[in-house]
């Protein structure tokens, strides 16, 4: 007992030693008479200067603390006399008796007025290149080590009249961030802090601003690297020539769980709302560098036109027309590199999604990557009375993109289909419809989507219309000249019992020989060439009559652009199946005839004769 007592008193005497000499120390030194000599040691360890025009502060117990008044860092060599780094004010003080306990307990941290000036030069030299060429991995490493066996306790974190601006020259774009504004309760402790945040952004190319605000409670556990937030809400308002209608605003609500010793981040439930677009579900994500992402999302209703910007409209003159076309054609840039090594296990599922003027309902998919191959696969939908089963892929495991899709729709009403396609609102053709096809694409630009386009086809329509008064028109010509009359007023459609066909696709180009349309009227076979690439076919229909199926066909030829093919009879070709058709039914005649007269001139003779 005798022992513990005199270390007691021992302690206590070197308690009071301390406390006396940290009060001589602070009465009789002051630190801004070391300036030169702390500006020296930054100096020797950066080659840059640091000036210190403000105040130096700092306490020793109970609390060890620093402030700082106006100070400023400067730039690298060859980036201008602009300094690198300065600040109005910053304040911080530790608690001396937890280092004791291998912590460190830190007061509110405060930070006012810092300024930030990032830059990339048109070579692509960094303003900061120096300082990280200054800094050892080794030194990097056990400072590491260090902060993993000392546990780390801010108070809160108080960030006001900040900013930070990136000029990257190379790229032609300046982007600023400010005001910065960050508000924080207990950090490391585990306890429930309040956090909230305001930032302003601004970037030059594209034009771009917007606002971005952040709230939520978390648990932030420095020592454990887990990171809890709870009720988060993140708000952003953005501006530019870039987004849909000039603005997009974007609002997510999530509970978030993030370990970053395990690399992992789960966002558990998460509602996201992008310009009147909603999502509800859940998102993982483990493995930072070479993410394996699971997530589980459904929307009410996404309309795609929100989401995208329009396009311009204005009339460009000749020099920017070709420069356009040149531009449309230009390399697809795809992420080949984060596509390879990204992992997804996803389902969506979309109650209605409207996208270039189609309407489709009850959408679902699974999504699947794997080193650089993403399958759809299935994927299902309801589209115009129809319904949709089929899949799509991408793989950017080769040199060259590769894209799948196959499908088999049933019940299709395409008329509005057509409709909601084309740009004048027109169909031309309605009907029931079945429709499957396979098909492969390669290629990393768009011309070569559509010249590499390879794969096959069929459709079937019943009791429907091709609704073309041209079409209609020149099969009136034909059904009259066949029928030997003068053509009456055609419709504005060709009624069909069924149309019905298969292609071959190869490069772009469609193929069809087998191509057969059935009317009360009218039966025709087709066959031709459908140009993909070229918006453009080249096609004949022999038509002849039902009641004569087998005997003559005249041609019709349909030929030129999708949006005005221009369509010909064949008259040629007509007249000599119609001569044809004759000469058959003469011979006929006179096979008859002959038949008859043989049969009048030997009848009698032929009864007398007895063959047996």
């Amino acid at each position: 007992m005798k022992i513990i007592k005199y270390l007691v008193i021992a302690l206590v005497i070197l308690l009071v030693v301390f406390v006396a000499g940290a009060a001589i120390l602070v009465a009789t030194v002051d630190p801004n008479d070391h300036k030169e000599s702390i500006v020296a040691v930054v100096k020797d360890a950066t080659g840059r200067d640091l000036k210190l025009e403000g105040d130096i502060g700092f306490t020793f117990f109970p609390k060890l603390g620093v402030k700082l008044g106006q100070a400023e860092f400067s730039n690298a060599k060859g980036f201008g006399n602009e300094p690198f780094a300065s600040i109005d004010k910053v304040g911080v003080s530790v608690d001396l008796l937890s280092l004791l306990k291998m912590k460190v307990q830190a007061d509110t941290i405060e930070l006012k007025g810092l300024r930030v000036n990032l830059r990339k030069n048109k070579n692509g030299k960094t303003n900061w290149d120096d300082l990280s060429s200054n800094s050892s991995g080794a030194s990097s490493d056990a400072a590491s080590s260090d902060s993993a066996n000392i546990g780390l306790e801010v108070a809160g974190i108080h960030v006001t009249d900040s900013q930070v601006v990136y000029d990257d020259q190379q790229a032609g774009n300046k982007i600023t961030l400010n005001p910065i504004k960050l508000k924080t309760g207990s950090i490391g402790s585990g306890k429930p802090s309040k956090i909230t945040a305001q930032l302003g952004f601004n970037q030059t190319n594209p034009a771009l601003t917007a606002e971005v605000e952040l709230n939520t409670n978390a648990r932030l556990n420095i020592s454990t690297a887990v990171y809890e937030l709870t009720n988060l809400v993140l708000a952003i308002d953005a501006k530019g020539d870039t987004l849909p209608n000039g603005a997009l605003s974007l609002k997510v609500n999530s509970d978030v769980e993030a370990n970053l010793k395990s690399e992992s981040l789960s966002l558990d439930p998460i509602d996201i709302s992008l310009a009147d677009v909603a999502l509800d579900g859940s998102l993982s994500v483990k493995s930072f560098s070479k993410p394996n992402v699971k997530f589980a999302l459904h929307s009410n209703e996404i309309d795609l036109a929100k989401l995208v910007p329009a396009s311009d409209s204005s009339s460009p003159s000749s020099n920017t027309s070709s420069t356009s076309e040149a531009n449309s054609d230009a390399k697809i840039e795809l992420p080949i590199d984060m596509l390879r090594s990204l992992k997804i296990d996803g389902s969506l599922n979309v109650g209605k999604l409207l996208a270039s003027g189609l309407t489709m309902t009850d959408i679902t998919a699974k999504i699947d990557s794997r080193g650089g191959v993403i399958n759809l696969n299935p994927l299902t939908m309801k589209l115009y009375k129809g319904v949709y089963k089929g899949s799509a892929g991408l793989n950017v495991s080769g040199k060259t993109p590769k894209y799948s899709a196959s499908s088999d729709l049933k019940n299709l009403a395409i008329e509005g289909l057509m409709e909601d396609l084309s740009e004048d609102g027109k169909s031309i053709i309605r009907g029931k419809i079945q429709m499957a096809f396979n098909v492969t694409i390669s290629g990393d630009q768009p011309s070569m989507l559509t010249n590499r386009l390879n794969g096959n086809a069929s459709f079937k329509a019943a009791e429907g219309a091709l609704q073309s008064e041209k079409l209609a028109q020149n099969v009136e010509k034909v059904i009259a000249f066949l029928k030997g009359r003068s053509p009456k007023p055609a419709g504005e459609e060709l009624v069909f019992d069924s149309l019905a066909g298969t292609f071959n696709i190869q490069n772009g180009v469609a193929k069809n020989d087998d191509l057969k349309l059935i009317t009360p009227l009218i039966y025709a076979n087709g066959k031709g060439d459908i140009d993909i690439g070229e918006s453009s076919l080249d096609y004949v229909m022999a038509v002849g009559l039902s009641e004569e199926l087998g005997k003559a066909a005249i041609p019709i030829t349909i030929k030129g652009p999708f949006e005005k093919p221009k369509y010909g009879v064949d008259f040629k070709a007509a007249l000599s199946e119609k001569q044809k058709q004759v000469v058959e039914e003469k011979k006929e005649e006179v096979k008859e005839k002959i038949s008859e007269k043989v049969k009048d001139k030997l009848g009698d003779k032929l009864k007398g004769i007895k063959l047996f």
